[in-house]
């Protein structure tokens, strides 16, 4: 559209200069013979200029039309036109006006076409890298607020922790098992202890739901699965090969280096089988583990000083 009334413009100009021209040298007419081609040849620079060199091809044939119209009407010979030498150098000077102004100027607009392309491209490329940094800065707020949200943040890793205190043994299964069992919403929750006597796991401390918690568990070929938790020191997850009665995940409870017992979740809702919620359970036993060692230190050095003063 824009290119359409462009064109439109072109031509209404070069008609209506043209026509101004002629009613102005009809009516009134140049006093001297020089001011008429001095006159087409500021038409010709001028359009060679503003529009390329083919307007300015078209403005030279449309003043050799208009001077053969003038010489007509005026009653003077055709041919010295042509052949008189001082007005054929005004042809060739309009050739080489047009030649030199024109193609100047053609190759001064496509240059500012490539500019403008340019500029076109860098534009939509700002456009685009401008939505990109929106998206992203709705994602980061977004993401943001999933992370403030998430039930792993921080602030609820620090509640789920902060309810296990350096205490005795039992008190701290007890506060393992109440945090898992409140975090994994789950209430087949329990503490098997080792008993390296009788190779076995005995159940020390469940939480109230206790169907499905055998009472001990011997430590055979078959229970390879407890052996794995025993032997890697760290949270697991049922596999295809383990028994079907094993749980569906198991970590160690460690008190010095060694593995004081084995807790277990029998079943719960499989969206928490995901390996964030693993090691959320691999923090609390770490935390649960830290705890008992502390205790054991703080006892160690409470005697210690009890003797010491005895």
């Amino acid at each position: 559209m824009e290119q359409y009334k462009n064109v439109i413009k072109k031509w209404g100009e070069f008609v209506a200069l043209f026509g101004i021209l002629g009613i102005f040298d009809y009516s009134i007419g140049f006093e001297s013979e020089f001011v008429r081609p001095v006159i087409l040849l500021g038409v010709i620079l001028l359009f060679s200029l503003a529009y390329g060199w083919k307007m300015g091809a078209l403005s030279i044939c449309a003043s050799i039309l208009y001077m053969i119209v003038n010489t007509v009407v005026s009653g003077h010979d055709m041919l010295l036109l042509f052949l008189d030498m001082n007005e054929a150098k005004w042809f060739i000077l309009y050739i080489f006006v047009w030649g030199f102004c024109g193609f100047y100027s053609t190759a001064m607009q496509e240059k500012e076409e490539d500019l403008k392309d340019e500029h076109d491209e860098l534009y939509r490329t700002n456009k685009e890298l401008e939505e990109s940094i929106n998206i992203l800065a709705e994602s980061r707020h977004d993401l943001r607020q999933k992370i403030l949200e998430f039930e792993h943040s921080p602030k609820v890793m620090y509640e789920r922790l902060n309810q296990i205190e350096i205490s005795g043994p039992d008190v701290v299964i007890e506060n393992v098992i109440n945090v898992v069992s409140q975090h994994f919403q789950t209430s087949e929750v329990g503490l098997y202890l080792i008993d390296n006597a009788t190779k076995s796991l005995k159940l020390h401390m469940s939480s109230i739901d206790k169907e499905g918690l055998s009472e001990s568990i011997l430590l055979t070929e078959k229970s390879c699965f407890y052996q794995r938790v025993i032997n890697e020191k760290n949270v697991l997850m049922k596999q295809k090969h383990d028994e079907e009665n094993d749980p569906m995940v198991a970590g160690p409870l460690i008190e010095d280096g060694d593995v004081l017992g084995i807790l277990v979740i029998k079943r719960m809702h499989i969206d928490f089988l995901q390996p964030f919620e693993l090691e959320m359970l691999q923090c609390i036993l770490d935390w649960a583990s830290y705890c008992l060692d502390m205790y054991t230190v703080i006892s160690e050095e409470s005697n210690k000083r009890m003797l010491h003063h005895l």
